[in-house]
């Protein structure tokens, strides 16, 4: 669903979104990365106020490049938002109410968000011009010496981001553990139903095959993907396993020459067999 939201926002307007819904973001946010929020971090420590009040407002996670010549700003994509999970539960229990970035976040953060009603939005990568058309004003308002990683207002416009995880806790990407269990590597359960998941992978794989012209993929662990948690005791993850077939199947419509192989693979019958045989289409 498409949603068009004023920023700053409220608690009752993000109990509103759901994870998967296209917003459009008007108003004021701020950008920091690592090195800010770690300056924030000591800032709180020593009982000082921050350069600005988190609550209900929104942090993108952006240091952008120098901005050419008329331009507000340069390129504005989003970096990883894991780096930032340390320093971020306190900021949302101060009030933050969105986060923008890219990638998963830890059970931490997961718990905040859902603690204190807040989101987590995921901008798109490798889209940094693209997004830097969105904003309309750009000011340094702290840790200036930080250069493109210091603190900024950005007036935006029907900035574009897509929920990841809303007020809920509830995560674009990923099964909720309760379904599932705790991975003990630590790793993502991917939820390989949705067509983000299978998109995201398969565009992974395509461009690796065709930006260097590798000619074999291999897929790891993939009893863990196709048995709840790798245990066959606990039954298959028949979305993985049409996940595996249509991410094959789509490669090999590409690329009819690579090699695509598969890792700890536990015996699970067909992993060779022909897709249209009912088999997982393995070399």
């Amino acid at each position: 669903m498409e949603r068009y939201i004023e920023v700053p926002f409220t608690k009752e307007a993000a109990a509103k979104l759901k994870a998967g819904d296209l917003v459009y973001l008007t108003g004021t946010i701020y950008t920091a990365r690592d090195a800010a929020h770690k300056r924030m971090q000591e800032a709180l420590e020593r009982g000082e106020q921050l350069p600005f009040d988190p609550a209900g407002n929104v942090i993108y996670y952006m240091g952008p490049s120098p901005a050419r010549e008329g331009r507000v700003i340069g390129s504005a994509g989003p970096t990883t938002a894991s780096r930032m999970d340390k320093y971020t539960p306190e900021l949302l229990d101060l009030g933050l109410r969105g986060m923008i970035g890219k990638g998963r976040r830890s059970a931490a953060v997961r718990e905040a968000v859902r603690r204190n009603g807040a989101v987590y939005f995921a901008a798109i990568g490798g889209a940094g011009a693209l997004l830097s058309k969105s904003i309309l004003n750009s000011e340094v308002i702290a840790y200036e010496d930080l250069g493109t990683e210091a603190i900024r207002r950005l007036t935006v416009q029907n900035f574009p981001a897509i929920v990841c995880m809303d007020s809920d806790g509830t995560d674009l990407y990923e099964y909720p553990s309760t379904d599932v269990g705790v991975s003990q590597w630590g790793s993502c359960n991917f939820m390989h139903s949705r067509g983000e998941v299978r998109s995201f992978f398969q565009s992974c794989a395509n461009y690796w095959l065709t930006e260097f012209h590798i000619d074999a993929l291999r897929m790891v662990a993939i009893s863990r993907a196709i048995y709840w948690q790798g245990d066959p005791a606990r039954g298959v993850n028949q979305n993985a396993v049409e996940f595996v077939k249509y991410m094959n199947g789509g490669l090999k419509k590409l690329h009819p020459s690579a090699i695509l192989s598969a890792e700890d693979s536990t015996c699970f019958p067909g992993v060779t067999k022909d897709i249209a045989d009912g088999g997982l289409g393995f070399d």
